[in-house]
């Protein structure tokens, strides 16, 4: 019996032995393998980074060879790619040529179709980086696709293939966009140059509630004066995010309206939508709304009465001397929110 246990052990360390051995083995042949596509791929593109103009852009004989590979095809899609986001200009142009001389577009095309989430979200990335604007259908089509890093790649892609066009998806899409994808769109958008705008009374009355604030994003980013009777139309609806995007949009493209225009909705607002009313009234530095605001302090609470203290004497220098002689200024909690702020402006004078 411990002679076969023996046997056993020996065989089964023999056995581990030569798997060991012949992993090892496998793993040298790849990492010589990716040496020389490394190689053969860094020349290739940095002869396609520099090649002149008038030359025909053709591909080397070894590389017609080695482009048969799949896993070498996929490696230097992969470099092309990182080689284009950090090039730009006729550079751009000449390696989005070697990407379609290795016609490394069949793939991007077949992973777009992929069932794979990770692959398809990777392919539709690519389209747009490298600019394959004949795969604009493609792209419209997974701007609302259920899965959302998919759907935002594509949003962001069909932006990156027609401009300020790309936006048609907002016609569309039914799942919300959330805050932190609006900011990646509107940093895209950023990048381009400004255009005349298409459907923003049509996105402003959208089912889907989070098309709305991106357009009221829209236009305060672009300063777009035109649809301020709309903006201003929707500081009455019935969802307080629309309005709270209103209040700042408005603050953006405002006129001599705007502060009645807000004061006019403040005694029905959430206390979040108070404070940004507040917060645009102090920027706007309008004197005729301090009676108001004073008015204001016999009714709500101290969170709130901080705040417009603070909002009068941003709108008025002699802000804290107006205070003092309301009555009440002298008992609490009026006197210690005064005090406060005395103190307060006393460490910023200091």
């Amino acid at each position: 019996m411990l002679q076969l246990l023996f046997y056993i052990t020996v065989y089964t360390s023999i056995v581990l032995l030569l798997m060991m051995f012949f992993f090892s083995y496998l793993n040298k042949v790849k990492k010589q393998k990716y040496s020389v596509w490394e190689k053969e791929s860094n020349e290739l593109i940095n002869t396609f980074i520099f090649i002149d103009n008038n030359t025909v852009l053709e591909l080397p004989d070894d590389i017609h060879t080695l482009k048969k590979n799949p896993f070498f095809r996929t490696f230097i899609s992969q470099k092309i790619i990182t080689a284009v986001k950090n090039f730009s200009g006729e550079t751009t142009r000449n390696l989005k040529q070697l990407y379609l001389l290795l016609e490394l577009d069949k793939d991007t095309l077949h992973d777009t179709k992929h069932v794979l989430g990770h692959l398809k979200t990777r392919a539709i990335r690519n389209v747009g980086v490298m600019n394959l604007k004949n795969f604009e259908e493609i792209v419209f089509e997974n701007t609302n696709h259920k899965n959302d890093l998919i759907r935002i790649e594509a949003q962001v892609a069909l932006i990156r293939l027609t401009g300020f066009k790309g936006l048609k998806f907002l016609n569309i899409i039914t799942y919300p966009i959330s805050e932190w994808y609006q900011i990646v769109l509107l940093r895209e958008l950023k990048t381009l140059d400004p255009e005349k705008f298409k459907g923003i009374k049509i996105w402003l009355k959208s089912f889907n509630k989070s098309v709305i604030v991106f357009t009221l994003k829209l236009i305060a980013n672009y300063h777009l004066f035109e649809f301020y009777p709309d903006t201003v139309k929707l500081l009455h609806h019935k969802n307080h995010k629309i309005r709270l995007q209103a209040i700042r949009t408005l603050a953006k493209i405002f006129n001599k309206n705007t502060p009645k225009e807000l004061l006019s909705i403040f005694e029905n607002e959430t206390t979040e939508n108070k404070i940004a009313i507040l917060k645009e009234l102090s920027s706007f530095k309008e004197q005729s709304t301090i009676p108001y605001l004073i008015e204001l302090l016999k009714q709500e609470t101290p969170t709130l009465q901080i705040v417009i203290i603070k909002t009068i004497a941003k709108i008025d220098t002699e802000g804290i001397l107006l205070l003092e002689k309301i009555p009440n200024a002298h008992t609490p909690p009026l006197n210690n929110i005064i005090l406060q702020l005395k103190e307060e402006q006393a460490y910023e004078l200091d």
